[in-house]
């Protein structure tokens, strides 16, 4: 394969010296490389991967938890959407309901505001399921007209007209100490998700 070299060039190869000689130089040396890395070059390699690995960790780690924050952030402000729209299409009121101890969320309905006002029962069926909030999360505080809560239970309250009462629900990162705001506005029905810890004068 490839192409062959005479016996000659095999043998032997020369080299013209700078007086003209002629001067016989073997293969084997004719043929010599030096080696692609020293263990040295290796070993700095090593250390600046390290280093570029030990930089770029801290990042990555606070990129993923800033991930799991925002997504539990979106599944309140989607809770309340659905508590909202579910209020509108049913012609019922609707709470989301926040268990801050336990960090979970359900849905309830007043089944019966003529017979019942002010009663309200847990949705049933596909529906019935609640959530929990992903471990290191937490629901931090719920601040609604009625108040403000950093333990035991609170609500948010949905009309048939389309109002959301008027509510902010932090959630925390407990490991990064960040903190996003899901807040609802009263007057227009919708609900926004606030990347910072919302303040009531704002």
């Amino acid at each position: 394969m490839g192409y062959r070299m005479t016996r000659t060039r095999r043998a032997n190869m020369q080299m013209q010296t700078p007086q003209g000689r002629t001067r016989r130089m073997s293969a084997a040396k004719a043929y010599k490389f030096d080696p692609a890395f020293t263990l040295l070059e290796l070993m700095v390699v090593v250390v600046i991967l390290g280093i570029m690995a030990a930089v770029a960790a801290p990042k990555m780690k606070r990129g993923l938890g800033g991930s799991g924050l925002k997504i539990e952030a979106r599944t309140v402000a989607g809770a309340l959407r659905d508590a909202r729209r579910r209020a509108m299409a049913k012609g019922l009121s609707h709470r989301l309901n926040y268990d801050l101890d336990a960090g979970r969320l359900w849905l309830t309905v007043e089944e019966d505001p003529a017979g019942a006002p002010g009663e309200y029962f847990d949705l049933v069926g596909a529906f019935s399921k609640s959530h929990t909030v992903a471990r290191g999360l937490r629901l931090a505080k719920v601040v609604t007209s009625r108040g403000e809560a950093e333990e035991g239970e609170a609500f948010t309250e949905t009309s048939p007209a389309g109002r959301i009462e008027r509510s902010a629900v932090y959630v925390v990162d407990e490991r990064s100490g960040r903190t996003y705001t899901v807040i609802t506005m009263e007057a227009v029905g919708r609900v926004k998700v606030l990347e910072y810890a919302f303040e009531e004068d704002e």
